[in-house]
């Protein structure tokens, strides 16, 4: 005979729930990469590269760049976004290959380089955008110099920028980073030791940190539309560059470079 009880009832609720809280709390599985792409490859992370039996990303899973490995964008004007949940940075290089359209993914920086590669064409213009999300636990080095060429490669930072990590930007010559990402939850500090850093929109693009420009070749250019209160720090021997005809404002003493420029 059936029993219809309230208190099964609600020992059966119980059981079905504990069994979906334990199938939703399963963390994702980490997946590392074990075929380097030092060398061209025009697939760049969507191509086997992941696990003892190379295989490509795949929903549900985390993604991640041990030092010694170099992982490309894929080499075209349209990038395939990351197809896992988190591309995990941990010592390797994240070679950029794109250009024109956003390449998305959740990249997870600990550790490691960022460098562009020379994009889609000789020069890497126009800029090689990034979407998604980016959270820097540690030190995200930047550099345009990879082919020991130096060419104008600018980078796009559109994700959503989160973290206490510093992202140091080294040896770009002309080139240019471009920020038009939402930073309010960022909290590390930049430092231009090469190129150009430049705002062109975004909600707080920079984060709360300080802004070091380590030279007077280094500027920090502030290209927007709309009105802006700039809240953060700079030091150094560069300059900050203020462009177009809206309002900027300074709150508070935080202004210790070597000079402002307003055009």
């Amino acid at each position: 005979m059936k029993s219809n009880s309230p208190a099964r009832k609600s020992f059966l609720q119980s059981a079905i729930l504990t069994l979906l809280l334990a199938v939703s709390s399963v963390s994702a599985d980490v997946i590392t990469q074990t075929v380097s792409q030092a060398t061209a490859n025009a697939a760049g992370w969507a191509a086997a590269v992941w696990g003892p039996t190379p295989s490509v990303a795949a929903p549900g899973n985390d993604y991640l760049v041990p030092s010694g490995m170099t992982l490309r964008t894929p080499n075209n004007s349209t990038p395939a976004a990351f197809a896992g949940d988190h591309l995990i940075m941990s010592g390797g290089i994240l070679a950029i290959k794109h250009s024109s359209n956003a390449a998305n993914a959740n990249i997870i920086f600990n550790s490691g380089t960022l460098g562009h590669y020379g994009g889609v064409g000789s020069t890497g213009v126009p800029p090689s955008p990034f979407s998604g999300t980016l959270e820097i636990n540690g030190t995200l080095n930047y550099n345009a110099t990879a082919t020991g060429t130096p060419q104008p490669r600018h980078l796009s930072l559109l994700s959503t920028l989160t973290g206490a990590g510093n992202f140091i930007i080294g040896g770009c010559y002309t080139s240019s980073v471009y920020l038009a990402c939402s930073g309010a939850a960022y909290t590390g500090n930049w430092t231009n030791n090469g190129g150009r850093l430049e705002i062109i929109g975004g909600t707080v693009p920079l984060g709360s940190g300080i802004v070091h420009l380590s030279y007077p070749t280094n500027t920090l250019t502030i290209n927007v539309g709309t009105d802006m209160v700039f809240t953060n720090r700079v030091t150094g021997d560069g300059t900050l560059v203020k462009l177009n005809t809206n309002t900027l404002t300074f709150a508070g003493g935080n202004l210790e470079m070597g000079g402002l420029n307003v055009n």
